[in-house]
């Protein structure tokens, strides 16, 4: 029987399947020519949807560039019991009363659609239970069932007949809190279920990378598994390679990811071009809060109906109060967010070969061409990476081992390609250790490897 092994990613997506030891890299319409599928949803107003790249290019033509056009619109009627002391009427007896209240929700009347990214950080939530669109109501478990069902169906063609096995990834920690942990992998499990698995299993994302290095392997090694994606850090050391399956001695997990240095440079490098900490008029500045609202381009429409909005168009207007008011206002009001986290992700990734870039982002009154240094960018993360080190020697710790004693660095996930992450690891390990491993489908693949070669289906 076919079992998929699928990682549903924070950024990307992907699935494989391996069969008499040949591996196969699921692609579905909507993944890459790679078979990363980005972790993106675009829901219609018809409530049809389009996922990864076809999902972004729907959002940037239907819904990028124009104002948002909010109306306060009559959602329905809530009906519910409630229990009233009436002693007065009924002689001291309580009574259950019904109560019927109007809900009325404002709606962006001129979006298309509307984009969802990041999905399965709000697994860490216990009080997120989704989001309204349209008028109605999808949660969590329905919004990543889309995205399965996408590659259930595309592995399907490529084994042609039914994959009813699901081995799925999970990371080390979805969130510290042991209640909540459980009930976002029961979540997962929920979506795999809807999207037509019968039979569902998980495993640790580390160690299923693990499983895809450890089939190439000959000899018995020590492994440290660094597998940074866009939401969180997974650390593990294993022995792996040889005859025996690989044997874990450790995890940690963090809740560190791409996300966060995506924000980061938001923060320390760009924030000015939008006039964080200028006065507008007379000594006024805008408030925090409306800077902390640009830090997850999901979030920016909603200053569109704040009350900060009100300040935002003000500045924007006052005489001599500078472009950057403008640019925030241009930025806000036409909902050119993912553009410019999509070129800072791109700037991010060039300091990976470069010692420096020019984050260009020019549209509607946004004029920008901010300078960053690889040296510059590891001090803006540099918090992280001291979280980052005290789990890197944690973890070791755990293992009951030396660091001399691990024999090489297994590093995988799109942020593992940090350089100020990679001079932390080679501070501990030596440069000669480090191997970078297939990024982006390392997990996927281990997770199908894995499900072949030891029944980790149960």
């Amino acid at each position: 029987m076919n079992t998929l092994g699928l990682d549903f990613g924070t950024t990307n997506s992907s699935a494989a399947l391996f069969r008499t030891g040949d591996l196969t890299v699921i692609r579905s319409p909507a993944s890459e020519p790679s078979g990363i599928l980005p972790s993106l949803l675009y829901i219609m107003r018809d409530h049809k949807h389009r996922l990864g790249k076809e999902a972004a290019r729907r959002y940037l033509h239907e819904d990028t560039g124009r104002p948002a056009e909010w109306e306060t619109r009559h959602a329905g009627t809530l009906e519910y019991w409630v229990s009233i002391d009436m002693p007065s009427v009924l002689g001291g007896r309580v009574e259950p009363v019904l109560i019927r209240q109007d809900v009325f929700v404002q709606e962006d009347v001129g979006a298309k659609g509307r984009l969802l990214q990041s999905i399965k950080t709000a697994l860490r939530n216990p009080n997120y239970a989704g989001t309204s669109i349209f008028g109605r109501m999808y949660t969590v478990e329905e919004m990543i069932t889309l995205i399965l069902v996408e590659l259930r169906t595309a592995a399907e063609e490529a084994a042609g007949g039914p994959v009813e096995q699901v081995l799925l990834g999970r990371p080390v920690t979805f969130t510290h809190n042991l209640h909540d942990d459980a009930r976002a992998e029961a979540i997962l499990c929920q979506a795999a279920r809807a999207a037509g698995f019968e039979r569902i299993a998980f495993m640790l994302e580390p160690i299923a990378a693990a499983y895809s290095y450890h089939i190439n392997a000959d000899r018995r090694q020590t492994a440290l598994i660094f597998d940074c994606g866009g939401g969180t850090l997974d650390l593990t050391v294993c022995e792996i390679g040889g005859s025996e399956p690989p044997r874990v001695l450790a995890t940690r997990g963090l809740l560190i990811g791409g996300d966060d240095f995506d924000r980061r440079i938001m923060e320390r490098f760009l924030w000015r071009h939008f006039g964080y900490g200028k006065p507008h008029e007379d000594d006024r500045r805008l408030s925090y809060e409306v800077y902390d609202y640009l830090l997850d381009w999901a979030r920016h429409p909603d200053l569109t109906r704040h009350e900060y909005y009100r300040d935002i168009k003000r500045a924007a207007t006052v005489n001599k109060a500078g472009p950057e008011f403008t640019a925030l206002y241009s930025l806000i009001n036409n909902k050119y967010g993912y553009q410019l986290f999509e070129a800072i992700e791109k700037a991010k990734i060039a300091l990976s070969s470069q010692e420096e870039v020019t984050l260009s982002f020019h549209v509607d009154g946004i004029d920008i061409d901010q300078r960053i240094t690889r040296q510059s960018f590891s001090r803006a993360i540099q918090d992280y990476l001291s979280q980052i080190d005290d789990a890197v020697q944690e973890v070791a710790a755990r293992s009951g081992l030396a660091e001399t004693a691990i024999d090489l660095v297994i590093c995988t996930g799109g942020s593992s390609a940090v350089p100020a992450i990679r001079s932390l690891l080679e501070s501990h390990f030596g440069a000669k250790k480090l191997r970078q491993h297939n990024s982006f489908l390392s997990v996927s693949s281990g997770l199908a490897i894995a499900a072949s070669l030891n029944g980790h289906m149960g």
